[in-house]
């Protein structure tokens, strides 16, 4: 038999976290309520977060939990409701959403001197962060360093591109989130299609990253400004041309044998931030309501359904990579990592109602 003995202690103070919050709304329908709109505008504290800081071994603990925090979420949240065309037997409605939401860190614990908290490390990627003064869930990591003066990238005679350390690198949290659905109703027949959509926030890609460390995507292969193949030597007349600017701002071309500037970028966590944004259909549906009602008196209702779940992803930067932003699979890491293919599905559903 094996015996241990806890590692994690708790703050002999430590008590409940708190959240503190406003919200404000109206609801409106006009036209015979053909129109409608409901708003809502709030602001939530957190305060007294409940947080595990790493401790030094020879304290004979890994971790301390500790109160710590103040997390103020603010935003508002839109829903419109209409049917722009009302008729006997044709029917057309429309809903949509829209909301935005900002996360910012007020404060950790000024007392212990805690001005950063990480959430997490993306794979061979930058650390997401909960900082003060920043919004929740900010990127911290590598980045190419910039000249002032030309905005191309600072590199050395051989053409290696320079980097700055510890930059804030972008948000996870995006701008606006949303969605909508559109009905179209004819007699007993139905059909609907469910979209969703991101504005904004990023994550870190290390399916991109591999991808052309290991030369496998068509980027890292093609001709140069010469016409000769990237992946030729640079005595030959290969290699990828690099503008930049030297240190003291004088500007430069090199010519970087393909294996080294594609096997450099991983080193840099910035090639690899990607925009969260997004527009997909998440649902398309085809109903038709079965005329229970001539058949039997012990069923009120029933509808025949055939539907397909994740048929569309119609709009994203990532697309080209084969990379869906909705389906990011680390909650506090953002980062996607091989990804594999979305699954889509195809149904039939029978609904009966007694």
């Amino acid at each position: 038999p094996t015996m241990g003995v806890p590692t994690v202690v708790y703050d002999p103070a430590i008590r409940a976290s708190l959240s503190k919050e406003y919200e404000f709304g109206a609801e409106l329908q006009f036209l015979n309520n053909r129109l409608g709109a409901d708003i809502s505008v709030y602001q939530k504290d957190g305060v007294d977060q409940i947080l595990p800081l790493s401790t030094t071994p020879s304290s004979g603990s890994s971790s301390v939990f500790i109160n710590a925090g103040l997390i103020r979420s603010k935003g508002w949240d839109l829903i419109l409701n209409a049917r722009p065309v009302s008729g006997r037997d044709f029917r057309w409605d429309i809903q949509f959403n829209l909301s935005r939401n900002i996360s910012e860190v007020l404060d950790l614990d000024t007392s212990r001197n805690i001005r950063n908290y990480s959430l997490g490390t993306a794979s061979f990627g930058p650390t997401v962060n909960s900082r003060v003064g920043e919004e929740w869930g900010t990127f911290v990591g590598r980045s190419v360093r910039y000249d002032a003066k030309t905005g191309l990238p600072v590199i050395n005679a051989a053409g290696t591109i320079q980097r700055d350390n510890n930059v804030i690198l972008g948000s996870a949290l995006p701008d606006y989130t949303g969605g909508g659905v559109t009905t179209f109703s004819y007699k007993a027949f139905s059909a609907s299609a469910t979209f969703s959509f991101q504005k904004g926030g990023q994550f870190f890609s290390t399916s991109k990253m591999f991808l052309l460390y290991s030369g496998l995507h068509s980027q890292t292969v093609g001709l140069n400004d010469k016409g000769n193949p990237i992946r030729d030597a640079v005595a030959d007349g290969g290699g990828v041309r690099l503008d930049g600017a030297l240190a003291d701002g004088t500007t430069k071309t090199v010519y970087v044998d393909a294996q080294t500037y594609f096997g450099n970028m991983q080193a840099i966590h910035s090639n690899f931030m990607e925009d969260a944004s997004y527009l997909k259909m998440s649902e398309a549906r085809v109903s038709y309501d079965l005329p229970v009602s001539n058949w039997t008196k012990f069923v009120k209702n029933a509808s025949l359904s055939v539907f397909a779940r994740n048929p569309w992803l119609i709009s994203a930067k990532t697309k080209t990579w084969g990379i869906d932003p909705s389906e990011i699979e680390n909650a506090n890491s953002f980062y996607e990592g091989g990804q594999l293919p979305p699954v889509r599905s195809f149904g039939v559903n029978l609904s009966v109602g007694f």
